[in-house]
């Protein structure tokens, strides 16, 4: 099979690319250019070192993503993740050896200086401008530790926004969607009548490949107008109520709640219009379930109201859908597309829990309904078990769980995380519990934390500390590798609801707990009544 996007090939001294290269052989061709012939090996793996940094490898039907944020502590924290490259490798238990590509994104962004010359500014002619901003040629070398041998591997560019894409596509269960990204920014375009540089901020389009196929097909565009995307917006609001940016969160939960704020209009009139340009770009594309890829689908409401329009019957959102997660997107479809290997499915739990395993285990029964009894009581529980999640929501081995039934559960971990008494805090729940007590469209669409929901009455009255002023709340159903399944069970056997508040294990400012240490020194500043670790509970 041929590779009919890869056009050019910028990197000095690398003969330039006929259209429709075989797919492998330009990853021969690379190789062969080398002083040491390199073995093919079975991971793709990409790194990014813009805000949201993080590292990713991709292979054998397994993701690894560590974000730089949980190694200093700084979220949203920016920079190469050099300094724990190594210790990465091993979390994965791969080496070297078996990468077979490593894949840059944005000119600004990649930690790969060979990335940068295989990239270009695109033209921007017409309405839209085609992303098959795919660049194969440049190469990294790495001096093996074990051999001292030089190490070569191929390099390859994906655009930002089809990075965004190419994740929210190879992380859902379906075989082709619609597909549509938004974020603050992107790649640089240029438009040839006036020589303008812009920042593209969105794409939408169409994207295929089987399970099991070894190509996929896809046609994503850039809309013209560099305004199609809002994220500039709650990015200026974020600043202007926060003093920060990325605290987009913060700003829709003020306008979601009953609190006066001079920002208040500001904010429910960018909701609304972020609310239009999501139905907007969807609307024309094919009937197909659709995935969201960029900062912008961290908007809950929005994405529920894309369901409610009707435009979207299917929405998939993974966990990691800002910039953190541009690397899983890379790599999958290095993985998936350039390299030829066959698409496979990829659980939720594989694409939730992918980040650093401190080989702590995760819970027993036993250990599961102790916090039940304690969650009952009214305490808070923090648990650290297993490998992170991926991204920026807490799904089970990184929270702190309450009781939902108490209303001021929520204003208590408000309170001990430094939060506004306006933030909700998120239940979870079993399928079954959300199904009867929540006004759902997709049940699909409730994995990660990432898509809101409105509460029915009974929910109000059952769960009041997890709906938000605006009777709405931001469920997670949980999966089985979340870990929580027997709390919830011991919750039911004390005749609690099928649901527990949960919350990311974290404080002030800081990004989720990394080590058995930081989740013990946290807990104990939140005022956590106990920790537990893996299968072992600590009292504080």
């Amino acid at each position: 099979e041929c590779v009919p996007t890869f056009q050019k090939c910028l990197s000095p001294g690398f003969p330039r690319m006929e259209c429709r290269v075989p797919r492998l052989l330009f990853v021969d061709a690379v190789c062969a250019r080398t002083t040491e012939r390199t073995q093919l090996g079975r991971y793709a793996m990409a790194e990014r070192a813009g805000h949201d940094a993080s590292l990713a490898f991709v292979g054998e039907g397994k993701i690894f993503h560590f974000e730089r944020e949980r190694f200093t502590g700084r979220r949203h924290d920016d920079g190469s993740l050099q300094p724990w490259r190594q210790a990465c490798f091993a979390n994965a238990g791969i080496t070297w050896a078996d990468i077979a590509i490593v894949v840059g994104c944005s000119v600004y962004t990649t930690v790969w200086p060979d990335a940068h010359r295989c990239s270009r500014k695109n033209n921007w002619a017409g309405e839209t401008i085609d992303i098959d901003q795919i660049f194969v040629g440049g190469e990294i070398t790495h001096q093996d530790e074990n051999s001292n041998q030089k190490v070569v591997k191929p390099l390859c560019h994906i655009s930002h926004h089809f990075a965004h894409a190419s994740y929210a596509f190879f992380t859902s269960p379906y075989e082709e969607v619609s597909v549509m990204t938004m974020d603050g920014g992107g790649d640089a375009c240029v438009i040839p009548e006036t020589g303008e540089v812009i920042v593209s901020a969105a794409s939408t389009g169409t994207i295929r490949q089987g399970i099991g196929e070894s190509s996929c097909t896809y046609h994503v565009k850039h809309p013209r107008d560099p305004k199609n995307s809002v994220g500039a917006g709650w990015s200026g609001l974020s600043i202007e109520l926060t003093g920060r940016v990325n605290q987009d969160g913060t700003v829709m939960a003020l306008g979601g709640s009953t609190t006066e704020h001079p920002l208040k209009t500001s904010i429910r009139q960018l909701q609304e219009d972020t609310n239009r340009m999501f139905v907007k770009h969807i609307t024309g594309l094919p009937s197909l379930p659709t995935v969201l890829g960029g900062g912008c689908a961290l908007n809950g409401i929005a994405t529920y109201n894309l369901l409610q329009s009707g435009v979207a019957k299917k929405i998939f959102v993974p966990p990691s859908v800002n910039d953190g997660g541009l690397t899983v997107g890379e790599a999958l479809f290095a993985l998936h597309h350039v390299l030829g290997v066959p698409r496979c499915l990829y659980a939720p739990g594989t694409v939730a829990f992918s980040g650093w395993d401190p080989g702590v285990g995760m819970l027993s029964s036993v250990t599961a309904d102790k916090i039940a009894e304690l969650v009952s009581q009214g305490h808070l529980v923090g648990v650290f078990q297993g490998r992170a999640e991926s991204g920026p929501r807490a799904l089970g081995h990184r929270s702190i769980l309450g009781d939902p039934t108490k209303t001021e559960m929520k204003d208590r971990i408000n309170k001990a995380k430094g939060r506004q008494s306006y933030r909700p805090v998120a239940p979870a729940m079993t399928k079954d519990f959300a199904k009867e007590h929540f006004k759902l469209i997709d049940e699909e669409a409730y994995y990660f934390m990432t898509c809101i929901c409105k509460a029915g009455e009974s929910a109000k009255a059952l769960i009041p500390a997890a709906i938000h002023e605006d009777g709405s709340a931001r469920i997670q159903i949980l999966v089985p590798q979340a870990g929580l399944d027997d709390v919830i069970t011991g919750l039911v056997q004390r005749g609690r609801p099928a649901c527990v508040l949960n919350t990311s294990f974290n404080g002030p400012g800081q990004a989720i707990v990394h080590t058995p240490d930081m989740a013990i020194q946290t807990g104990r500043k939140l005022g956590l009544h106990s920790v537990v670790i893996g299968d072992t509970m600590e009292k504080l």
